[in-house]
């Protein structure tokens, strides 16, 4: 018996001996993606197709502006709706039944443009 306790004994590796990280890595896994180097460019593209200065995103919803206007987005589904910096609608094309939406998210989000503006015109380029 002494001899079969000694052979399972010598399938255990010693206790000071170090696993290398690969061998702990399940082998059906692979690294992850590593993101393009064309992303920040697409990404600016993408940016000046929407003819604003600056942008927010947030659920969707695209926030743009330049100096005289605020334009919404709804990004999936290709609507958009431009106001002037009094809340006039110049052009959308959404639904008549999303104009207390669009209204109220004008509203909301005026306050913000206008400080935004405020530092684009302290600290930007232009």
């Amino acid at each position: 018996m002494a001899t079969q306790s000694m052979a399972g004994n010598e399938k255990r590796r010693p206790p000071n001996m170090k696993v290398s990280i690969r061998s702990r890595r399940p082998s059906g896994t692979s690294r992850p993606p590593v993101f393009p180097v064309e992303l920040p460019v697409l990404q600016e593209e993408r940016r000046c197709k929407m003819q604003c200065d600056d942008l927010f995103e947030m659920d969707g919803v695209r926030l743009g502006y330049t100096e005289d206007t605020v334009t919404i987005t709804e990004v999936d589904y290709d609507r958009k709706a431009v106001f002037d910096n009094k809340g006039n609608l110049l052009s959308s094309n959404f639904p008549e039944d999303f104009m207390p939406f669009l209204l109220n998210y004008y509203k909301l989000n005026y306050d913000l443009v206008q400080g935004s503006r405020e530092v684009d015109r302290e600290f930007g380029d232009d």
